[in-house]
């Protein structure tokens, strides 16, 4: 009798005990970080422990395990990546070499396929931001040069093996269940793999003082009014630091002002995410479809509750969402 009782008492403790949420630590989740760019350059996917439900993207593309940049990525040159422990989650910008895919379509850049074709009023051919037909006045919006087409800077002459990737990881129970990535190509948008070089020095990676962090909520919001900003009259401001830098595919957009406010542009961005925040670092990840088309990510610095510096990757061509969107 007694031990009937305790084996019915026992099945009940254990049935009421929920589930254990799963834990990720940095180290954890860099080891893994480390593992696709592994797997990357070696073309070996064992290298990268997967969940059975993984999902892969490619600029905006769903592919197999082992297809696309799988198959044509190399060896890395740079990385800086965004530790998300309460998510577990990642995103790592990198300079990486490639070896292009002789059976692939040529890149849409500017002037090429669904990016030539006419913008909105204040945008450039193929969706990239501009000043409207009289062009910027002593430059674009945040410091643009005046000079290159639709008010921004020309792409900086690059013929080597590098291409700019960004990729984010999502980690289930020690497996990756998503592979989102976005590769920006010679010939499309904003693209210096050298200029993303340059900034190797930058403080992003560094963990803050508690006092100097902001919370998830507060820099999801923050990446958002920036979004919300591409406007002759924007409603909202973002808050940004005295000074802002900001870098698009390796370009400096604020080299004259250091503000990188984005008011002057007449830009609708669609799609907005926010999957990925570094408390730690004050480092969060806004993806959208850049004006409606662009599969664009943007990182941001977030130091003291002011945007100190944003760093941007554009890739491809996009149809629509992609993954589910979100705003917080």
């Amino acid at each position: 009798m007694f031990k009937t009782v305790f084996a019915a008492t026992a099945a009940l403790v254990i049935t009421a005990i929920p589930a254990q949420a799963q834990t990720c630590t940095r180290d954890g989740l860099k080891a893994i970080v480390a593992n696709y760019f592994k797997a990357v350059e070696t073309h070996n996917i064992s290298a990268l422990e997967t969940a059975p439900n993984l999902r892969i993207t490619q600029n905006g593309s769903e592919i197999k395990l082992g297809e696309g940049f799988f198959k044509t990525g190399g060896k890395s040159q740079f990385q800086r990546t965004l530790i998300d422990t309460e998510r577990c989650g990642t995103l790592t910008q990198a300079v990486i070499d490639e070896t292009p895919d002789p059976n692939a379509p040529p890149p849409a850049g500017r002037g090429g396929g669904a990016r030539g074709a006419a913008g909105p009023r204040g945008a450039a051919p193929g969706g990239a931001p501009g000043a409207g037909p009289a062009g910027p006045r002593q430059g674009g919006p945040g410091g643009a040069p005046a000079g290159a087409r639709g008010g921004l800077p020309a792409a900086a002459p690059y013929t080597g093996p590098a291409v700019i990737l960004a990729v984010r990881l999502k980690v289930d129970q020690g497996k990756v269940s998503e592979i989102e990535t976005i590769v920006n190509r010679q010939g499309e948008l904003f693209f210096s793999p050298p200029g993303v070089l340059a900034t190797k020095d930058q403080d992003w990676e560094g963990i803050l003082p508690p006092a100097q962090r902001s919370t998830r909520e507060y820099m999801n919001d923050a990446a958002n009014k920036y979004f919300s900003g591409f406007s002759p009259n924007p409603e909202v401001e973002a808050p940004f630091a005295t000074p802002c830098d900001r870098w698009e595919g390796g370009v400096s957009t604020t080299t004259t002002t250091h503000n990188c406010s984005p008011k002057g542009f007449n830009m609708t961005h669609t799609h907005r995410r926010f999957p990925v925040t570094d408390v730690e670092a004050g480092i969060t990840a806004g993806f959208v479809n850049f004006n409606g088309g662009l599969p664009d990510v943007h990182m941001f610095k977030i130091r003291n509750g002011k945007i100190e510096m944003i760093q941007a990757v554009f890739g491809g061509n996009a149809q629509g969402a992609i993954w589910p969107d979100e705003t917080k």
